[in-house]
């Protein structure tokens, strides 16, 4: 298992802590969880670093509570935990969260054999020196591969988001999470095309966990398809790089009976996600993407019963001056070269550095060579 602290995974280059190094940087381990590997390929796929950390986890039996306890800096913070479903069927570890006390997140897991998913932010204010989180098992053996934890003061990490567009699937829209989202027929007037027939749902549950009443309204319907089948979602959009979230609820009467594959932009992104406790839901993502004909391809199809989105957000994400979140996008003149082979500069094009522009591809520029990853 790994644990850092305020590394974010856009930077690739920035390295985990393992678990004895961090025992040796103010964190401690209660409650004597087991320790546990497994060979299996991480769906989606990832890097070698990424895939180990994947395979090696804490795992503790169903009821049985763990913690986490990391020497930090007072402040507020956000919180992400990376589970695996390395067990032999489907759906059979799932975990809740708390930190500082608080119980943050319910029943996360229970994914698909093979499929992986980092669950947060899950914000945390700590006030006494010590970050406290806790994991309880609430099927089989819980597992958790991984935790980072971000600082949202300080120096931000290079870039930021810019809130696009936000959209009530089968809503009235509102203000969710701060930002003004589109009912779905305010979406259709305003370049959305929906294909594959899907229907129209919603519910009456308490959505866990809370949420206010616009958001609440939101996570209470959505759009649905059935097992097997897909459901496009064709958003015109400028050419760029994006994050894009998706936001389900379990609505179903029993636990772990929604969960979809997502496809962005023709390359499946997400695998089996969903599968959580009835009235739980989840923030997934983000999901980077760029777009290069002026229309963003989303598509989903239900895995297990039937599949359902409750609403999305689309983000810009770019590097700025100063490294500041939300501040002005980096324009510069350079040249891309995808090999080591120019000596001089013979043509110079302008471009704002979006960050799926910049993210493994070499440069050179003003003579000097920087490889951004």
């Amino acid at each position: 298992m790994c644990s850092t602290r305020m590394i974010p995974d856009k930077a690739a280059s920035l390295s985990w802590l393992s678990e004895s190094l961090a025992l040796s940087s103010g964190l401690t381990i209660t409650g004597s969880p087991l320790n546990g590997t497994n060979s299996l390929t991480p769906s989606p796929s990832v890097d070698a670093n990424m895939k180990a950390m994947l395979q090696n986890g804490k795992y503790n039996w169903q009821g049985t509570s763990w913690g986490m306890n990391q020497d930090i800096a007072n402040g507020v913070y956000y919180v992400y935990v990376y589970m695996m479903e390395d067990y032999y069927t489907d759906s059979s570890r799932r975990t809740n969260v708390s930190l500082e006390g608080t119980q943050v997140a319910t029943g996360i897991g229970g994914l698909a054999k093979n499929s992986w998913q980092k669950y947060g932010p899950y914000a945390a204010t700590v006030s006494d020196g010590v970050m406290n989180i806790s994991f309880v098992g609430t099927a089989h053996e819980s597992a958790v591969m991984g935790v980072s934890i971000f600082s949202t003061s300080g120096t931000p990490a290079p870039g930021g988001e810019t809130f696009v567009k936000g959209i009530d699937l089968n809503g009235t829209g509102g203000t969710i999470d701060g930002n003004s989202w589109l009912s779905q027929s305010a979406a259709t007037s305003s370049g959305l095309t929906i294909t594959g027939s899907p229907m129209n749902g919603s519910n009456s549950l308490t959505p866990n966990p809370s949420v206010d009443a616009t958001k609440a309204a939101m996570l209470r319907g959505g759009i649905y398809n059935w097992q097997g089948t897909s459901t496009g979602l064709n958003q015109t959009i400028a050419n760029g790089g994006y994050n894009v979230y998706v936001y389900m609820m379990e609505d179903y009467y029993t636990d772990n009976s929604r969960r979809v594959n997502l496809t962005i932009e023709g390359t499946q992104v997400a695998t089996g996600i969903g599968g959580m406790a009835t009235n739980t839901w989840l923030k997934y993502g983000p999901y980077a993407v760029t777009v290069n004909d002026g229309v963003m391809n989303i598509s989903f199809v239900g895995t297990a019963h039937e599949g359902s989105l409750a609403g999305l957000s689309i983000l810009n994400y770019y590097w700025t001056d100063g490294h500041t979140a939300n501040g002005t996008p980096i324009k510069m003149s350079f040249e891309i070269d995808n090999g080591w082979s120019h000596t001089q500069v013979n043509g110079i094009q302008q471009f704002t550095m979006n960050e799926s522009e910049l993210a493994g591809k070499y440069y050179e520029y003003d003579y000097s060579r920087v490889y951004y990853r």
